[in-house]
């Protein structure tokens, strides 16, 4: 009996933890690809490239000096399949509630995925891949700038 509970709370333990990586914000940038514009606001729809890391429906994005930007609404293929997730290399069409192309977001703006900070904290226990890494630090400089302990 007391084999069989071992085995069950390493197995929920196993499955808790996997749970709680899939649930974080991991870091990523984003590339506004040049001449992919399909509507300029109302959700903005525009083509984007995952230079690093990995992004998901529901993410903020914030540009490359820390101003918000908006949030995912929808991730779609070249197929025109909708996705939860794009990782590094892929391109998608991405809608983003919140600005409007030519005034907030222009063609060649490369964007972060804005990690909150609680995220941040665990995700420094994580092991990630170099550029998932670089750009986490990268954010962590950039939130640190108005507050000096974010992340901490």
């Amino acid at each position: 009996m007391l084999d069989a509970y071992e085995a069950w709370r390493e197995e929920t333990a196993e499955r808790l933890a996997a749970e709680l990586r899939e649930s974080l914000v991991y870091p990523g940038r984003l590339l506004y690809l040049k001449d992919h514009t399909f509507r300029a606001k109302g959700p903005a729809i525009v083509g984007m490239r995952v230079v690093g890391g990995r992004v998901h429906i529901g993410q903020r994005l914030m540009k490359l000096d820390g101003t918000p930007v908006g949030q995912i609404k929808s991730l779609r293929t070249r197929d025109s399949e909708n996705v939860k997730e794009a990782n590094q290399g892929d391109e998608v069409a991405v809608a983003i509630n919140g600005p409007t192309v030519g005034r907030h977001i222009e063609e060649l703006d490369e964007f972060y995925v804005d990690v909150p900070e609680m995220h941040a904290k665990r995700l420094k226990k994580i092991d990630l891949s170099p550029i998932e890494q670089e750009i986490l630090d990268e954010l962590i400089r950039l939130h640190r700038k108005e507050n000096h302990f974010w992340g901490r």
